[in-house]
C-alpha cells in the first residue's frame, strides 16, 4: 500500500487557520497578431522544385502590401506587425481579452528615430554616410527571417476545432525569389515582391479553433481556447516537460495557435492507452500518475 502524504491527515481547524483561500491565478492577456491563409509558392531545396501550396498561415503583416508600406515606414519587416487587439485590429475577436503591448512597433519606431540620418551639416561626408547606412539598413531587412506553416495533415479532432501538423516554412532567398520578383514586374529585393518560401525539414503542431464555435459554447464548457492560450504563453518555452506556444494568429474564422510538434503524442493519449491496456477499467494508477504529475510540476 502507498504512503499517505503528510497533507492527507491535516485536519479542518488547520486549513482553516491558513485563512482565506487564494484567488485563482490571473493570466495576462493574450498576445494574439492578425494572420492570412494564402497559396504560397514553395521551393524544395533539395531539388529546387517550385511548387504552389494552398492555405498557408503566416502573419498578415508579411503581404507585399504590408512590407512595402513598413519599409517606406522605415520600420523594419516586423514594424507595423502589432497584437490584433491594437487599434489596426480588423476583427473584434480579441477586442475584449487582450490589450495592444504595442512593442513591436514602439520598438521598431524607437529604432527608425535613432537611426535617422542627420541632414542639417551641407558636409558632402554626411551624404555618404546617410548613404552607407541606408544601404546597411537595407540588407539587414531584406534578411530578415520569417516564418509560415503549411496545414499537411490533420492529427486530431478538439473541442472548438481540429489540431494539423504543419511543414515549417521559411523565406526563401535565391534565384526563386528573385523569379518571383520580375514575374510581377519588379527588381529583385524590392519590398512590394511576392514572398518566397522554402522548406526546412520541420513540422510544429497547429490547433485551430474554429471562431463560430467559440462564439456558440465559450462560457458554457469547461474548456476555454482563450484561457488556454493565455496559460501557455505564460508558461513559456523554457518548461523541460510542458509545451509552450510558438506564436498564435487569428483571421475571421480561426484562432491558430502553434505549438512544438511532439511526436510521441501527448499526456492525454498516453493516459487512454494506459486504460485501454487495463481493459478500460478504472483510471490511472497512482503511482504512475504520480510520476507524470511530477514531471508536469517540475520547473528548471
Amino acid at each position: 500500500m502507498d504512503t499517505i502524504a503528510a497533507h492527507a491527515n491535516h485536519t479542518y481547524s488547520l486549513v482553516e487557520a491558513e485563512g482565506p483561500a487564494h484567488r485563482p491565478l490571473d493570466f495576462p492577456p493574450p498576445q494574439v497578431r492578425r494572420g492570412v491563409r494564402v497559396n504560397a509558392l514553395v521551393v524544395h531545396p533539395a531539388t529546387g522544385q517550385r511548387d504552389i501550396l494552398p492555405g498557408v498561415i503566416h502573419r498578415e503583416s508579411y503581404t507585399s502590401e504590408n512590407r512595402a508600406k513598413d519599409e517606406a515606414g522605415g520600420g523594419g519587416s516586423n514594424g507595423g506587425d502589432k497584437n490584433s487587439s491594437g487599434a489596426n485590429n480588423s476583427s473584434s475577436h480579441y477586442n475584449n481579452t487582450s490589450a495592444d503591448t504595442g512593442a513591436a512597433s514602439g520598438s521598431s519606431a524607437a529604432a527608425s528615430k535613432k537611426g535617422k540620418p542627420n541632414t542639417s551639416s551641407g558636409n558632402g561626408n554626411d551624404k555618404s554616410t546617410a548613404d552607407a547606412s541606408a544601404s546597411k539598413n537595407k540588407s539587414s531587412k531584406r534578411k530578415q527571417e520569417y516564418t509560415a506553416y503549411f496545414p499537411q495533415r490533420r492529427l486530431q479532432d478538439a473541442i472548438y476545432g481540429s489540431v494539423w501538423a504543419c511543414l515549417v516554412l521559411k523565406r526563401h532567398y535565391g534565384p526563386a525569389s528573385d523569379d518571383a520578383a520580375r514575374a510581377a514586374g519588379l527588381e529583385p529585393g524590392d519590398p512590394a515582391a511576392p514572398i518566397v518560401w522554402e522548406i526546412v525539414g520541420k513540422h510544429v503542431a497547429i490547433k485551430m479553433v474554429e471562431w463560430s464555435k467559440v462564439h456558440q459554447s465559450r462560457g458554457r464548457l469547461l474548456e476555454d481556447p482563450v484561457k488556454e492560450i493565455a496559460a501557455m504563453q505564460l508558461i513559456g518555452m523554457e518548461h523541460p516537460n510542458v509545451l509552450g506556444s510558438e506564436e498564435v494568429l487569428q483571421d475571421d474564422d480561426y484562432l491558430f495557435s502553434v505549438m512544438p510538434y511532439a511526436r510521441g503524442g501527448d499526456l492525454f493519449g498516453y493516459v487512454v492507452r494506459d486504460t485501454e491496456g487495463r481493459g478500460g477499467e478504472g483510471g490511472m494508477s497512482e503511482s504512475v500518475a504520480r510520476f507524470w504529475f511530477k514531471q508536469v510540476l517540475e520547473v528548471s
